[in-house]
């Protein structure tokens, strides 16, 4: 018996500080073997295809630079990739 699972993706929308969309910011996710990284867009987006239904993943947003600063990192656990945006609010 052959079975086929619908890949799944997951979006992210990181905000600055100030509420603009934080643009080329560093987004990695990890879980179920995948450790995949890529850049935000213009608006602050991006998103991950391919993944698996039933897993959870660990989305971190690191090297944001924010005026005269660099954002700390931010890290949230237990994400779903089932096609609802994540949005992440860094703080200064």
């Amino acid at each position: 018996e052959i079975r086929l699972r619908r890949a799944q993706r997951l979006n992210v929308r990181v905000l600055a500080p100030d509420g603009e969309p934080a643009r080329r910011a560093r987004v990695r996710i990890r879980g179920a073997g995948v450790n995949r990284r890529d850049r935000t867009d213009a608006e602050g987006r991006v998103t991950f295809t391919g993944l698996e239904d039933e897993v959870t993943y660990s989305v971190r947003v690191s090297a944001y630079r924010h005026g005269e600063g660099l954002c700390p990192e931010l890290e949230r656990d237990g994400i779903p990739a089932n096609g609802v945006e994540l949005v992440l609010e860094l703080r200064e």
